[in-house]
């Protein structure tokens, strides 16, 4: 069962990127030019085994998470973690991220309270 969570609270005590248990499974809108670049390019910048990338509208994607409905995935983007946490639009940019060579640094800073809101 998945359910919503936010991963990176807002709080100022929590200045961590969370835990990488498993590969992070991104759902992207597979119809959306824009959206085919930026997985292109993460593709090429990931870690091995850290991404898997699932269209939106795919059986894949509807086999693997049928409570996810179509609608949420079309409207931002979507990262489900190895247990199962969803993130949705800022958090899974952020997570995915994390997740890139040479561009983990870049999201662990901005992680630091105060600096993601600006």
């Amino acid at each position: 069962m998945t359910r919503t969570t936010n991963r990176f609270p807002d709080d100022l005590t929590s200045t961590r990127a969370p835990a990488e248990p498993g590969p992070l499974v991104v759902i992207y809108d597979g119809d959306c030019r824009l959206c085919q670049r930026a997985v292109q390019w993460a593709r090429r910048h990931a870690r091995p085994g850290a991404l898997e990338f699932v269209p939106c509208l795919s059986d894949i994607r509807r086999a693997r998470y049928p409570a996810l409905p179509d609608a949420r995935c079309l409207q931002a983007v979507l990262a489900v973690t190895a247990d199962g946490d969803v993130l949705e639009a800022d958090a899974a940019v952020l997570s995915v991220l994390h997740r890139l060579r040479r561009w983990s640094v870049l999201a662990s800073l901005l992680y630091l309270p105060g600096v993601r809101h600006l």
